[in-house]
């Protein structure tokens, strides 16, 4: 039996529970105070960098094995129930008001990713039942053959593509100039400069839950951090343009 060992290292991914922790906003302005590179571009991707590092820290220590935590909550919870019906105690009404708060606020907690090892086990699991292995073909045949279900799948995305076209017509001026065009006004406006407003708004529009930029980042962690941020951010978005 051959055993190996893999050395996995694992993106980091910003999770919105993070926001409720009551030291989250000291611990992004400490980080935002310090200034590493005069080119406003680099300073923000050093700082959500060196931010990483502690975030990861803090779900360490606060935020992991917290679904066996709150199952056990819900144990503790039932168990002291079960005794208030046997024994009319005011001090299991305390711990019964006591543990429902804490299930309370373990519902805040749905959004906690698994544990490493186990979410690569139900990752693996989630491939494999995504697996297709019947088909049927755009001539109503039956496939169960991988190879035949491949080709299957690759005939048909061609054909929603088209074919390429080896001489391209040049646009013509003249008839693009009958057609709709922009007024002088309008043009002024596309080339003014972007507005606080207009990237905060832009920003706004990104739902909580969608997926995160290549740093890890969502829409959602920079709502929250507004305040502190968006002095740098802004700069850099009028930069780009």
């Amino acid at each position: 039996m051959v055993s190996a060992n893999y050395n996995i290292k694992v993106s980091f991914k910003f999770f919105n529970i993070w926001v409720e922790h009551k030291d989250f906003m000291k611990i992004v302005e400490e980080i935002w105070q310090n200034t590493s590179s005069t080119n406003n571009m680099k300073n923000i991707w050093m700082k959500l960098k060196n931010l990483r590092t502690v975030l990861r820290k803090l779900n360490n220590e606060e935020f992991k094995f917290i679904k066996q935590k709150i199952k056990k909550a819900r144990q503790d919870f039932k168990s002291t129930q079960e005794q208030i019906q046997l024994k009319n105690n005011i001090d299991l009404l305390a711990e019964e008001r006591k543990l429902l708060q804490e299930l309370k606020n373990g519902h805040l907690w749905k959004r906690v990713p698994y544990n490493r090892k186990l979410k690569q086990v139900l990752d693996q699991a989630w491939r494999l039942k995504q697996q297709i292995t019947k088909l049927t073909s755009l001539d109503n045949r039956k496939l169960v053959d991988p190879e035949e279900i491949r080709e299957e799948i690759i005939k048909f995305y061609k054909s929603l593509m088209g074919s390429a076209a080896h001489v391209l017509p040049a646009v013509n001026k003249q008839t693009m100039r009958k057609g709709p065009v922009i007024a002088q006004q309008q043009r002024i406006r596309l080339c003014a400069e972007v507005t606080e407003k207009e990237i905060y708004d832009g920003l706004s529009l990104i739902a909580n839950d969608k997926s995160p930029g290549v740093d890890g980042y969502n829409a959602y962690f920079f709502i929250k951090v507004w305040p502190l941020v968006k002095t740098e951010v802004i700069d850099v978005v009028k930069d780009f343009f």
